[in-house]
């Protein structure tokens, strides 16, 4: 999606700015359906729950689970949707540098990247702690922002407009 917008909807753009606003704005969507949507419907089957009104059946074995997790627990998922915004903030400085500069090989690495943190993330999540899994997560942001941002410092400050 990164690429088809930077090459096609955002040619025009040319600004190093439009890779962290494109970044923002894709970590905020994906934050927003998944934490803010999830939450939001956790919270609406407890409060149906635990107020008396009618649940399906087979739903409330997972209510139940749902309700017994320590309310601080849900707070990780925030902070996993920080690190997540910054991560798509640094792999779209890459797609942006692999377009406007010719680099095609940041492409690729930005989805191996990401691929890699998912997976990461995935498997840690199996056997370590949700701190651990997440400040794992937050090291690998980390490292990958720090090479975005030395990318980034190399890219035009303007919009000028591509030529051909």
């Amino acid at each position: 999606g990164r690429f088809l917008a930077f090459r096609f909807v955002l040619r025009d753009r040319t600004a190093r700015i439009t890779s962290l606003a494109y970044g923002i704005g894709h970590g905020g969507i994906e934050a927003f359906l998944v934490a803010g949507l999830t939450m939001a419907s956790n919270l609406i089957l407890g409060l149906t729950y635990t107020h008396g009104r009618a649940v399906p059946s087979d739903l409330i074995p997972a209510i139940e689970a749902l309700l017994a997790i320590p309310a601080p627990t849900f707070l990780w998922s925030g902070f996993e949707r920080l690190s997540a915004m910054a991560l798509h903030m640094a792999l779209s400085v890459l797609v942006f540098a692999s377009v406007r500069t010719g680099r095609r090989w940041l492409y690729p690495a930005a989805i191996l990247i990401h691929a890699a943190v998912n997976f990461m993330a995935v498997v840690a999540n199996a056997y370590l702690p949700i701190a651990a899994t997440e400040l794992l997560v937050l090291l690998f942001t980390a490292i990958a922002a720090l090479w975005a941002a030395r990318v980034y410092k190399s890219l035009s400050t303007t919009n000028q407009r591509q030529e051909g």
